[in-house]
């Protein structure tokens, strides 16, 4: 991530402005651990950067981690999330066209391919870039082998149900 490595007390801070988001129901965003050892690995998240009522899913996975499934099944559980606990009747997926792997999440589960807008967002090094956008529709969603799949579980493992308001 291009701010870190923070200091403690900015993490600190960062950590609480995403926990009083996460109350207010404005966002949610969720670590990803390794299995095992705990290593914390990447973040996946629900946001509505741009206001349009349905969220976006968007995911960080660390540089030495990728390319082993661990965004697919962040994103599949986020989606699952959005359109099933939440009620969502969409999510949308993007990002930038040279982003080969988050093309293939976006793929794999299912979301399309709607357009590719140029010159539409400034990266963090303050580059414009064409952004990618996919979709996903509740009965799109709905209609995957995946769909059913997707269980959550708490931090102690114990399973829960999506559809249950108590996420």
């Amino acid at each position: 991530m291009k701010n870190e490595p923070r200091s403690l007390l900015e993490t600190a801070d960062w950590l609480r402005l995403h926990r009083a988001a996460f109350d207010r129901d404005e966002s949610y965003r969720y670590a990803i651990f390794k299995r095992g050892d705990g290593q914390l690995l990447g973040e996946v998240m629900l946001l509505d950067r741009y206001s349009s009522g349905d969220p976006e899913v968007g995911y960080w996975i660390d540089k030495d981690h990728g390319g082993r499934g661990y965004a697919t099944e962040a994103t599949m559980a986020c989606t699952s999330l959005a359109l099933d606990h939440f009620g969502f009747s969409r999510v949308d997926l993007m990002c930038a066209p040279e982003n080969l792997a988050s093309a293939a999440v976006a793929r794999k589960l299912g979301y399309l391919h709607e357009a590719t807008l140029r010159h539409r967002v400034i990266d963090t090094e303050g580059k414009q870039r064409d952004l990618m956008i996919w979709s996903l529709t509740q009965s799109e969603w709905s209609a995957t082998p995946i769909a059913s799949s997707v269980r959550f579980f708490d931090c102690m493992g114990i399973g829960m149900n999506p559809r249950s308001p108590s996420i």
